[in-house]
C-alpha cells in the first residue's frame, strides 16, 4: 500500500472532531508518512 495512493487522500473530509481521541504517528524513517 502506498500513502500517496488515491485510496488514502483525505481530501472533502474536514478537520477531526474535538472528540477524537487518538494520535498521530509518523514513521522516523527517511520516507516517513503525513498524518492524515
Amino acid at each position: 500500500a502506498w500513502p500517496e495512493s488515491k485510496s488514502f487522500r483525505d481530501e472533502g473530509y474536514g478537520p477531526v472532531p474535538a472528540r477524537w481521541k487518538g494520535v498521530c504517528q509518523n514513521e522516523t524513517d527517511v520516507n516517513g508518512v503525513k498524518c492524515n
